[in-house]
């Protein structure tokens, strides 16, 4: 028995002697407004297992009877020997909570705003609700020093948390970690500029100050719009990491510097946000990923079906066609929602700078936010177009999110005639796929211009549409790429699940026929 019991507890004494020892290390880089030993106890009662809880806060206790022990005499026994037991036992209310209701990884990382503002809070309610009832140093238990405390506590939270969660959700964006890693770099580039910018102007502890500061902000909703929740992650870090540098180092209890306590407090609001929109467009990016993965899929599977059962493959893949438009169109309805409360958080910034007297400042935030905005609207608009829906085909084709998806490869030409009210959502959406597959399709010929051109009639009872897809190729490919390939197989499908017909194929030139029964009038 003492065999198997002497590891583990040899094991547990050796995880509270190097928990003590960080929080002795980090606490003493840290101060009110940047308190990394919050973070640090978070991320270890969040992420590890909790048959390591006892030790975790062994380890927590033992530092602060460290530091409190030899003030014993100046405040209380009880606070210095009785305090960090309480203290630890109280704060782990919160991980307890969050853990029984958050079932993974993810969870955690999509609930991150609201874990961290309930740990700082909670940690500044139970520390100096201790100090005032065990006699501890009551002259810090003031509504100055909780606000600075409860905001050192949030960003020491983030400082911790998010490289865990980084680093534990990292094979969900190995396939991209060389954009993220390029426009993490150009980001990186933009807030050092800012953060040179507080001491060029040697306005320290001023409101000139606040203002490269908080503007900061700006290269966190670029990350955040390209790459969704890792991208405003890692800006967070990185904002609150070049934040924690601007503050003076007193190293007294209690102080701290007003100006930039105001920038945490936006800086700490607008991250929050930012974190909760990330999180959706991830969502969005993932179902869409799915949507694609699960129609090649099906494309692949039901080919061979196609010839033995036809009008059974046709129903299945006009199905999953339409349930995948579905998804998408409720996943940006709802990316919509957040698009509201990113506007909020610019307005709120570029009030900041009018109020500090900054009004080019405030227009050049102003102009920024709107093409971060503008360039989320296009990305949700690519995924599923709303205009669809309320001007139809030719207002889709001709809309800004579907030129600027090609407009970075080639010019576009486009011609259209005939009355498309006729068609219904499901051909026009049917239709609108299926010329992005075609011009996908062409890529592996590095065309430098596209000519798409609809017609639209009506014939006895139905709507068709006749649609012609060109490009003028720059190379020739030895052989479609993978991508190619997919796109060729979806096209294929769609107009077999749509009735279609591929009147023309040839590597850059499509022309296929679409047509629907119209209602009996």
């Amino acid at each position: 028995m003492g065999d198997q019991w002497w590891p583990r507890w040899g094991k547990g004494l050796i995880l509270s002697a190097v928990y003590c020892t960080a929080f002795l290390l980090v606490w003493r880089i840290s101060f009110n407004q940047w308190y990394l030993p919050a973070g640090l106890r978070l991320a270890c009662l969040m992420l590890l297992p909790l048959r390591y809880w006892p030790y975790i806060l062994a380890g927590d206790a033992a530092a602060l009877l460290t530091m409190r022990v030899p003030k014993a005499e100046q405040y209380s026994i009880e606070w210095a020997y009785l305090s960090p037991f309480l203290l630890v036992s109280l704060i782990a209310l919160v991980p307890r909570y969050f853990r029984s209701r958050l079932a993974d990884d993810e969870a955690i990382a999509r609930s991150l705003p609201a874990i961290g503002l309930a740990a700082g809070v909670w940690s500044c309610v139970v520390g100096m609700g201790l100090n005032y009832f065990l006699n501890g140093p009551t002259q810090l238990v003031t509504v100055q020093n909780f606000i600075s405390y409860s905001v050192g506590n949030y960003l020491g939270i983030l400082m911790a948390l998010i490289p865990c969660m980084l680093w534990r959700l990292r094979a969900k964006w190995r396939n991209t970690a060389g954009q993220i890693a390029q426009s993490i770099a150009i980001a990186t580039l933009m807030i050092a500029a800012l953060f040179g910018a507080v001491f060029v102007t040697g306005t320290h502890g001023t409101a000139v100050q606040l203002m490269p500061l908080v503007f900061m902000l700006l290269p966190v909703v670029y990350l955040t719009v390209l790459h969704g929740w890792p991208g405003a992650a890692t800006g967070t870090f990185l904002i609150s990491l070049a934040v924690s540098f601007a503050l003076p180092r007193t190293n007294i209890a209690g102080a701290f510097d007003g100006i930039i306590l105001l920038a945490q407090i936006i800086i700490a609001v607008a991250s929050a946000g930012l974190l909760v929109v990330g999180n959706y467009i991830s969502t969005l990016f993932d179902k869409s990923a799915a949507a694609l993965l699960s129609e090649m899929k099906a494309v692949r599977a039901l080919r061979e079906q196609e010839e033995a059962e036809p009008v059974k493959s046709k129903g299945l893949l006009r199905t999953l066609f339409r349930s995948n438009d579905l998804r998408l169109r409720e996943s940006v309805l709802a990316m919509g929602a957040s698009c509201i409360d990113m506007n909020s958080y610019r307005h709120d910034v570029v009030k900041t700078f009018k109020d500090g007297g900054q009004y080019e400042r405030a227009m050049e935030a102003q102009v920024a936010g709107m093409q971060a905005a503008k360039s989320l609207d296009m990305q949700r608009d690519s995924l599923y177009p709303l205009e669809i829906e309320t001007h139809g085909l030719y207002a889709a084709l001709m809309g800004p999110a579907f030129h600027d998806v090609w407009r970075q490869r080639a010019r576009i030409y486009q011609n259209f005639r005939g009355e498309q009210q006729s068609l219904s959502l499901t051909l026009r959406l049917a239709i609108f796929r299926t010329i992005s597959r075609a011009m996908e399709s062409m890529q592996d010929y590095a065309p430098n211009e596209y000519d798409i051109r609809v017609r639209v009639w009506r014939r006895s009872r139905q709507s068709c549409a006749t649609v012609l897809v060109t490009c003028s190729a720059t190379r020739k490919p030895e052989a479609l790429s993978q991508d190619a390939q997919d796109a060729l197989d979806e096209l294929r499908a769609r107009l077999f699940a749509f009735d279609g017909v591929l009147k023309q194929q040839t590597p850059c030139r499509i022309r296929f026929l679409m047509a629907e029964a119209t209602p009996s009038e």
